[in-house]
C-alpha cells in the first residue's frame, strides 16, 4: 500500500509541475509560465514565457546534470538534463525561467523514485527541452531550492 502511495505522489508532482499558472496543463508546443511563486528561488528576476518541446527518460546525455543552449532565430532552444541514473522512476521538469541582466535561469524540478519504489533497472538519462523567445549570454540550471546544478553559454 505504501508503495502504491509513493507512486501516487510522484505523479502528482509530475502532474503539478505540468501545470501553467492558470491551472492548465501545460503540453507539448503550449507556452508555459511560471508555476512558482517568486519566493521559493528568492530574487530571481522577470519571468520568461517558454515553449514545452518534451521530455525524454533517454537523452544521449551521459554524466552529471547538465543544459545546453542554442540559438534558434532570435530565440534559445534550452535542453536540462538530469544526468545519467541507474533506474528508471526519475524525471527533469522544466517549471519556469527567469532573466536576471543577461542571464537565463531554468528553475527545473528533479525528481526522483523513493528508495522502496519498484522501477525499472535501465540506465536513463531524463531531459526535457524547451524554447524561448530571447537570447542570453548565459544559461543557468538551478533546482526547485535554487541551487546551480550547471550553466553554458549558447552556442
Amino acid at each position: 500500500m505504501r508503495r502504491a502511495r509513493d507512486l501516487a505522489c510522484i505523479g502528482l508532482l509530475l502532474c503539478a509541475s505540468c501545470l501553467q499558472a492558470d491551472g492548465e496543463r501545460c503540453t507539448p508546443n503550449a507556452i508555459c509560465v511560471a508555476t512558482q511563486p517568486p519566493s521559493v528561488t528568492g530574487p530571481a528576476g522577470r519571468d520568461v514565457p517558454f515553449r514545452d518541446e518534451g521530455a525524454t527518460t533517454s537523452s544521449a546525455h551521459e554524466g552529471a546534470a547538465a543544459i545546453d543552449a542554442v540559438h534558434v532565430g532570435s530565440g534559445l532552444r534550452i535542453t536540462a538534463y538530469q544526468g545519467s541514473q541507474r533506474s528508471g522512476g526519475h524525471a527533469i521538469r522544466v517549471e519556469r525561467i527567469t532573466r536576471a541582466g543577461d542571464e537565463l535561469r531554468v528553475h527545473s524540478r528533479f525528481v526522483t523514485p523513493s528508495p522502496d519504489a519498484i522501477v525499472t533497472m535501465a540506465l536513463t538519462s531524463p531531459a526535457h527541452t524547451v524554447s524561448v523567445g530571447e537570447a542570453a549570454s548565459v544559461v543557468v540550471l538551478l533546482d526547485i531550492d535554487g541551487v546551480e546544478r550547471a550553466r553554458t553559454s549558447p552556442r
